[in-house]
C-alpha cells in the first residue's frame, strides 16, 4: 500500500475565495519518478483543480513524437498543468491558465479533448470560424482513425512532462523558449494562525 493523503483544510478558493481542502499524496511511479497528485475542491461553488507534479526538478524540456497511424495512437501523455501542449496539423494549442490542469492521457485521449474544445465552439463560432472549426474536426476524426498522421508536441519549462513511446524525441529548450512560454501559477492561501 501506498503512502497516505495528507489532507489539509483551509485554503482560499481561487474561484469565490471560501475555504475548500487541498489532498496531496506522493507517489514513486515507475518510468515518472517522485511524484505529488494533488486535488484541491471547493464545496461552496464546486471549484475543482487536479495537477500532477513532479518532486523533482529538471530541466526545461521540449518533448515530440509522430503518431502515424492508429498503433501510434498509444502514446502516453502525461502533461503537468504548466506544459504547453500543441498539435501543429490541426492548429491546436493548449496553453496552461490560472485553471489549468495537469493530466495523464494518451494520443488519441488528446485528440479526444481537442474534439471536445471544438465542439463547445462550434455552438457559438459563424462564418469562416465555423468553417474552420468544422474542417478542423474532420481532420481530426481522419487523426484518430490512424488515416492521418499528427505530431504531439509538449513545451514544458520545468521539464516534468512526459511523452512515453518509441520515437519520443526530447531536447533542453533555450532560456528563450522557456521566458516565452506562459506558466501557470496555482497559489493557494492557507489561514493565518
Amino acid at each position: 500500500m501506498g503512502p497516505l493523503p495528507t489532507q489539509m483544510q483551509g485554503f482560499s478558493c481561487p474561484s469565490c475565495s471560501n475555504k475548500g481542502v487541498l489532498v496531496q499524496v506522493a507517489q514513486n511511479i515507475p518510468l515518472f519518478g517522485h511524484l505529488v497528485i494533488q486535488t484541491f475542491s471547493c464545496k461552496h461553488c464546486g471549484f475543482k483543480l487536479n495537477d500532477v507534479m513532479e518532486a523533482e526538478f529538471h530541466a526545461p524540456t521540449r518533448l515530440e513524437v509522430r503518431v502515424n497511424g492508429k498503433e501510434d495512437l498509444n502514446v502516453k501523455i502525461v502533461r503537468n498543468s504548466s506544459a504547453t501542449i500543441e498539435i501543429p496539423e490541426l492548429g491546436a494549442k493548449v496553453e496552461p491558465g490560472p485553471a489549468s490542469m495537469g493530466f495523464y492521457t494518451n494520443a488519441e485521449g488528446l485528440l479526444e479533448r481537442v474534439g471536445d474544445a471544438l465542439n463547445v465552439l462550434l455552438n457559438s463560432a459563424k462564418g469562416k470560424e465555423l468553417d474552420t472549426a468544422v474542417k478542423v474536426l474532420e481532420d481530426l476524426s481522419q487523426c484518430r482513425q490512424g488515416k492521418k498522421p499528427f505530431t504531439v508536441v509538449l513545451w514544458d519549462p520545468y521539464g516534468n512532462s512526459k511523452l512515453l513511446g518509441s520515437r519520443v524525441v526530447e531536447r533542453p529548450l533555450s532560456e528563450e523558449e522557456t521566458r516565452n512560454l506562459k506558466k501557470s501559477v496555482q497559489l493557494f492561501e492557507s489561514e493565518k494562525k
